[in-house]
């Protein structure tokens, strides 16, 4: 076996990251979720559950299936309506955003507002930036390539299965448990810190935005396979997950900004392709 490709499973046990024995019947049933879904990730699938690349970065495989994407209400549009999403391909997704050390190991400078922390999410990295980023660590890694996720991708992987707009409760009451968002936090915070999702996925809701591969397309209530938005040069692109500065709200919104933006509450995770799942617009990042 590999070493990128040696797989761990530390990350099932049951215990709270911040060392807390979980205390709620909510909690133990994420935990029960995790370790259900990575069984079930198991048997779909043979490839490592988690790989690893020489810069530390872990990434979980995540399985090819269907959701409902949207809200069935929402006070903003752009969530209407509900329709269902078919994802053809399993990817592997990083578990963790991507940190300030390790933007500094690939590009040679720490661009963030919240300096010294090398641990905390990078930020203030535009769209186009973040591209440049990808194509060096696919150089460095000698594997890949590295992406970003589609809109569609990040929202399948961030409910990981689930229905709730959260993933993490029918409402957003454990919230604090899984993200940070304004109220719990002044600036970005180490990360995986909190709770995962039920896919292994850390930081999902808040700490920084992630940009997506594509822009926000406009939903319609038939089914689609692999949708993707806007990718056009110079195109919006859509970000999500909200923030450190974000209301508890702000989390499950899309937002969108034009590919130069540099914010100190914007950062990403990768994607790193299956081998021999590759497909159109995403062998390589544009840019």
């Amino acid at each position: 076996m590999r070493a990128e490709d040696k797989v761990e499973d530390k990350s099932l046990v049951l215990s709270d990251p911040r060392g807390v024995t979980p205390g709620s019947s909510s909690l133990a049933r994420r935990g029960l979720n995790l370790i259900q879904s990575d069984r079930t990730i198991r048997l779909a699938l043979k490839s490592p559950q988690v790989v690893f690349n020489r810069l530390g970065m872990t990434f979980r495989l995540i399985p090819a299936g269907e959701f409902i994407m949207g809200e069935s209400k929402s006070a903003h549009t752009g969530h209407l309506p509900c329709h269902r999403v078919k994802i053809s391909q399993p990817f592997y997704l990083g578990t963790h955003l991507v940190t300030q050390a390790q933007w500094e190991a690939v590009m040679g400078s720490n661009p963030s507002h919240f300096q010294g922390r090398p641990e905390h999410p990078v930020e203030r990295v535009s769209w186009n930036d973040v591209q440049q980023f990808l194509r060096q660590l696919t150089e460095r890694e000698n594997m890949g390539p590295y992406r970003l996720p589609t809109e569609a991708e990040w929202e399948y992987a961030c409910r990981a299965g689930l229905t709730p707009c959260y993933s993490c409760d029918e409402e957003a009451d454990h919230l604090q448990d899984y993200g940070w968002y304004g109220g719990s936090t002044e600036s970005t915070q180490p990360v995986g810190q909190k709770w995962p999702n039920a896919w292994g996925l850390h930081d999902m809701w808040g700490n920084v935005w992630e940009w997506c591969h594509d822009g926000r397309r406009p939903y319609t209530g038939e089914t689609v396979v692999d949708p993707m938005g806007p990718t056009a040069a110079g195109a919006d692109r859509a970000i999500r997950g909200g923030s450190w500065n974000s209301p508890a709200h702000g989390v499950r919104e899309r937002c969108g900004f034009a590919p130069d933006t540099r914010y100190g509450h914007i950062g990403f995770r990768c994607v790193r392709s299956v081998p021999g799942k590759l497909s159109a617009e995403r062998v390589m990042p544009e840019g």
